[in-house]
């Protein structure tokens, strides 16, 4: 079967939170958040694009885990017999396996939130600890990643050996010392203290670190967040991006290109204008001509906003190329700024 493996990170800010997304997901409903909204329904968000319309702030919340939605496995989406690794729960220091069994649909009817729904059958029915022999170092390290989703094909070896340890009754929940046990309740306070110190230093740094200097800060960032490989590619030769993210390929043959994701970052204090998307454009044309595997194209701008010029014409590009051109904003930023380098410096300590 040919199957992918996916990790989607679903809401832990309460007690009830948890125990309500625990819940859904043991009667076969995987949910997740931002989606509060009729409006951010993943099928209306798709129609809108297909249809090059602009999107809402709310369905631009939704439209990040627009993965999770319907549509062709060439696209990118969650196929049915795919499995989801869901971190945390039952409980923090576990995680999850489900196998996919249905389309996706939108419903908000048991909760004003978690609108967003995939059918599953839980595969682990009390969960795995993080540190079971199993779960292999690189599958763990993958844990930390604070998307919201994220392929983990390359960990498929683990996650094989997890659920037929657990076709035959093995015990996945040994490993749990007392220390272990204690790591796992503090989690909840060392989240928000990252939280709490991850604001300070975007606070810092954007107060600080000259326009120019953004980018290379940024390429730390990501790099450390998200577990890819960011490329620098700003100056005269940039054609249309400062930086390319390049993510391994999890389906790649003797033809295929990882899969590229270029950035172009923007340091404005008022508005940027439509002729960004020019850039943008130049950005997809000149990698895809290399040969590159283009996914996304993203804008990423520190203080400005996005004209509605310029979203509209987003929007076109994204139906034209029939791949997403993102829009990050300045609070996007500062997070992805701050919680990076938070992770940096903390790595950076412990080595």
């Amino acid at each position: 079967m040919n199957r992918n493996y996916w990790a989607i990170r679903t809401s832990r800010n309460t007690p009830e939170i948890t125990n309500f997304i625990l819940k859904e997901l043991r009667i076969g409903r995987l949910r997740q958040g931002w989606g509060y909204q009729d409006d951010q329904d993943l099928e209306l968000i798709q129609q809108k694009w297909d249809k090059g319309k602009k999107l809402s702030s709310t369905q631009k919340e939704a439209s990040r885990h627009w993965r999770m939605g319907n549509g062709s496995i060439d696209e990118g989406y969650i196929q049915k017999g795919d499995w989801i690794l869901v971190p945390n729960i039952p409980e923090n220091g576990r995680f999850s396996i489900c196998e996919v069994t249905g389309d996706y649909y939108f419903s908000r009817e048991a909760h004003e939130d978690y609108g967003h729904i995939r059918p599953v059958k839980v595969l682990t029915s009390e969960g795995v600890v993080n540190n079971h022999q199993l779960v292999h170092g690189d599958l763990r390290r993958s844990l930390r990643c604070r998307s919201r989703m994220w392929n983990i094909y390359s960990h498929r070896d683990s996650l094989e050996q997890i659920i037929a340890a657990a076709g035959k009754d093995v015990n996945l929940l040994s490993g749990v010392t007392p220390v272990e046990r204690a790591e796992n309740l503090m989690a909840p306070i060392i989240e928000d203290m990252r939280a709490s110190a991850s604001k300070e230093i975007a606070d810092i740094i954007f107060k600080n670190i000259r326009a120019e200097s953004y980018e290379s800060v940024l390429q730390t960032a990501l790099d450390r967040l998200f577990q890819v490989t960011v490329n620098h590619t700003g100056g005269s030769g940039e054609q249309g991006a400062d930086l390319d993210i390049v993510i391994q390929n999890p389906f790649k043959g003797d033809d295929s290109a990882d899969w590229v994701v270029p950035v172009q970052v923007k340091d404005y204090t008022d508005t940027v204008g439509e002729g960004t998307a020019e850039q943008l454009e130049q950005a997809f044309e000149s990698r895809s001509k290399e040969g590159k595997q283009v996914i996304a194209v993203v804008l990423l701008v520190t203080n400005a906003t996005a004209s509605p010029e310029l979203e509209e014409r987003m929007c076109r590009l994204s139906k034209e190329h029939a791949i997403p051109f993102l829009y990050c904003g300045p609070d996007e930023s500062r997070k992805i700024i701050g919680e990076g380098l938070f992770l940096h410096a903390i790595m950076n300590r412990t080595t």
